[in-house]
């Protein structure tokens, strides 16, 4: 029996400097998953992995039309298929409050590299999340559960504050329930991450917080 260790380590940092984030790409999401899992193969076999990757508006105009939304891929490995779709994406603020975040869209698929599918697990799925950045939320910590045997896994904490660019944050207060039309969350989706239009997805219906 392969020795699995449960790794809770993140390949993607969340930070505030708009200029210095990389765009997200199929291939390279490949190189930083493949250095990882080299970097770690003499541990053997994890037995779960979340990468993240966190965007936010270019600039106080697009912060406003997205209705104060940024938004963050997810890709979640694991090595048992009973564990994934995840559920419940969710923040915990500083307040205690929690805060759900439901999925826009999603992707299945069966890891390809053979060292990746050793050590991150061959069973994938990718997700994109609009996640509200509002005064509120600053500072939480994303949660996210697997369908088995694992809930209350940690992905990230938010930034205790946003780029400067988005200009003066908008707050839960004013909400209106409104998510960004779509055809502006695509605009932002196909800049920030081009991963999207090189995978095929499949789109989970939006829900409106309450």
């Amino acid at each position: 029996m392969k020795r699995l260790f449960p790794i809770l380590l993140l390949v993607f940092s969340v930070g505030v400097a708009l200029a210095e984030r990389e765009l997200l790409t199929k291939d390279g999401l490949q190189q930083r998953l493949s250095a990882f899992s080299e970097e770690y193969k003499a541990l053997g076999p994890s037995a779960r992995m979340i990468n993240h990757d966190l965007a936010f508006p270019r600039n106080a105009s697009e912060y406003r039309i997205m209705n104060g939304f940024g938004m963050i891929w997810v890709t979640a490995h694991s090595q048992e298929s009973t564990e994934l779709p995840l559920q419940n994406m969710r923040i915990k603020t500083v307040n205690h409050n929690v805060i759900e975040v439901p999925p826009y869209s999603s992707f299945s698929s069966t890891e390809k590299d053979a060292l990746v599918a050793l050590i991150l697990g061959q069973d994938r799925m990718n997700y994109v999340y609009l996640v509200p950045l509002y005064e509120e939320a600053l500072g939480g910590e994303l949660f996210i559960d697997y369908s088995a045997s694992r809930k209350d896994f940690s992905i990230a904490k938010l930034p205790l504050k946003c780029p400067y660019e988005l200009g003066s944050l908008k707050s839960f207060k004013q909400y209106d329930g409104k998510q960004p039309e779509e055809h502006l969350f695509y605009m932002m989706l196909n800049r920030e991450f081009p991963i999207h239009d090189q995978l095929r997805f499949v789109r989970v219906p939006l829900k409106t917080r309450q």
